[in-house]
C-alpha cells in the first residue's frame, strides 16, 4: 500500500515492511519498521520491533527520540500526537483498554491526548456543558469558534458542517484564513 505524500515522502508498506518513498518513487528509508505514521512538520513515529519501543524518527530515518518502550496492540497518529493501544487484564479477570498519548516530546495527559487526537485541521468540535452548544477549541484548549451549534461536524479543506436547531451550514475555519 501507498499512502499519500507529506513533507514530500510517502509511507509505502511491502511484505517487508513499512518504509517512505520520495517524489520520484525513490526508496527514502527503507522497508524496516513492522509500523510507521506519516511524516508530519519533519517527523514520523515508527516501531523497528514488535513489542520494541517507539522512535520518534527525521526525514533522513535518523531516531529523535525515544516516544514509548511499552508495547502497544495498536498504534494510531495524527499531525499532533501519537495513541497507543493495549488490553490489560484487571485483578478484576475483567480485561480493558488503556490509552496512552504521546506529542513529539514524550507523554501526555489522556485529557490533551484526546483533545489533540480529535483536531482536524488545528479545530476540534467540543460541548459546551453548561449550553450544551458545540463550539471548536485549538490544539490548546483555547475556545475558537464560540459554542453556538446543535451540531458541529470535523473540518476538511478549511470547512465543518455545523447545525442549529433543523438549519445545516458551513463554517469556515478562522486559522486557515489568511
Amino acid at each position: 500500500s501507498c499512502k499519500s505524500f507529506q513533507d514530500g515522502m510517502a509511507l509505502v508498506q511491502t511484505e517487508q515492511g513499512y518504509g517512505y518513498i520520495n517524489l520520484q518513487g525513490e526508496e527514502v528509508i527503507a522497508l524496516q519498521y513492522v509500523w510507521a505514521s506519516d511524516f508530519y512538520d519533519g517527523t514520523a513515529y515508527v516501531l523497528e520491533e514488535q513489542n520494541g519501543p517507539v522512535w520518534l524518527i527525521n526525514t533522513k530515518g535518523d531516531k529523535v527520540r525515544k516516544m514509548a518502550d511499552q508495547p502497544g496492540d495498536s498504534y494510531k497518529s495524527n499531525a499532533y500526537c501519537l495513541r497507543i493501544s493495549q488490553d490489560v487484564m484487571l485483578p478484576s479477570g475483567i480485561g480493558e483498554n488503556v490509552d496512552r498519548y504521546y506529542d513529539k516530546t514524550g507523554e501526555i495527559s489522556m485529557e490533551q491526548g484526546k483533545l489533540l487526537f480529535s483536531l482536524s485541521e488545528g479545530l476540534c468540535s467540543v460541548l459546551d456543558e453548561k449550553t450544551q452548544k458545540y463550539g471548536y477549541v485549538d490544539k490548546t484548549g483555547k475556545m475558537v469558534i464560540s459554542p453556538v451549534f446543535d451540531e458541529a461536524e470535523r473540518f476538511q479543506d478549511g470547512y465543518a458542517v455545523v447545525k442549529v436547531q433543523d438549519q445545516y451550514g458551513i463554517v469556515k475555519n478562522p486559522l486557515l484564513q489568511k
